[in-house]
């Protein structure tokens, strides 16, 4: 599969489980495939077509930052076979942007990481878990979606990284030349009504019952006190243990004292706020919403076929 002369961009490809496409990329949340992601990108879709004797012309679209699907390393119709580099099921114009040296490297770490589970556990590359070679590549530090901003040293790393693949929070598409991002803005405030869409997405039939008044408008963000009651009420209201208050700003008569003693209790808000105080009207940041969001609902344990996945769908 390899190119006849050192450095041609283009080389043979396979028919993959998925082939990547410009929409694919420049779109990618109208699709699912980035739920599947294995490596990132930035570059633009680059070709060097002024160059051929006839001049070809094509017009690209810009895009964002991108990841590469799993399914494009996994030959449609051969079992025993992972593709990398230059061979993997893309097309010719994102081929553009899939080629270069920082994103064929990070599709050979995920393909090794994936032949190792294949050969420990005796199946098929069509058959691996998505998410245990996800995690798996989590564990060593990669980006599976392009949000630069969060390295994998910082604490909320792989929380953003799992919610992201989970599509249960998107990012922002941001072309911008030869450098192009999809942003997540972790430091931004959570509004009530980008709440209420997240958590729609998670919590079958979600409602903010108890936070009506609040949901007057949409614009207002979401507080601290407030993502307590809600995890606590979607959890049954389960009567605190701890008699004593454990913050200094949140009394026994604070309307979210029980839900906040029991976010404590069960561990669910040591990863992002510690005692003596815990600032209840304090705005939750999308950082703090994803970390909580992946502390509670554990996104990599919920059936993929329950996430209208692309790729193994129906498996855990």
């Amino acid at each position: 599969l390899l190119p006849f002369i050192p450095y041609i961009r283009e080389s043979r490809r396979v028919k993959g489980v998925v082939r990547l496409t410009s929409n694919h990329i420049e779109l990618p949340y109208n699709f699912s495939y980035f739920r599947d992601g294995i490596a990132v990108g930035d570059y633009p879709l680059d070709h060097h077509h002024k160059q051929h004797p006839h001049n070809i012309f094509e017009e690209f679209p810009q895009i964002p930052a991108f990841n590469v699907p799993f399914g494009c390393l996994v030959p449609a119709e051969m079992d025993g076979l992972l593709v990398a580099e230059k061979s993997i099921s893309v097309t010719h114009i994102v081929n553009g942007c899939t080629r270069l040296q920082p994103v064929v490297m990070q599709i050979g770490q995920a393909a090794g990481a994936a032949a190792a589970i294949c050969v420990q556990q005796n199946i098929q590359p069509k058959n691996v878990n998505i998410r245990e070679l996800q995690q798996t590549l989590l564990d060593a530090g990669c980006w599976l979606m392009p949000f630069a901003e969060i390295s994998p040293n910082e604490k909320s790393f792989q929380a953003i990284q799992r919610i992201g693949l989970c599509g249960w929070m998107t990012g922002f598409p941001l072309p911008s030349g030869w450098e192009n991002q999809l942003r997540f803005d972790p430091e931004k405030p959570v509004s009530l009504a980008d709440a209420a869409e997240t958590l729609s997405k998670i919590i079958d039939r979600f409602r903010l019952t108890q936070l009506s008044i609040e949901l007057k408008s949409p614009h207002f963000s979401l507080s601290r006190g407030m993502i307590a009651q809600i995890v606590w009420e979607f959890l049954g209201q389960t009567p605190v243990r701890l008699q004593n208050a454990i913050f200094d700003d949140v009394p026994e008569k604070h309307r979210f004292f029980p839900a906040i003693q029991f976010l404590f209790e069960r561990g669910f808000g040591v990863n992002w706020v510690q005692p003596p105080l815990f600032a209840p009207d304090k705005p939750v940041s999308r950082e703090e919403f994803a970390m909580i969001l992946d502390t509670v609902f554990q996104p990599f344990a919920i059936p993929i076929g329950q996430q209208s996945h692309s790729f193994n769908k129906g498996r855990s």
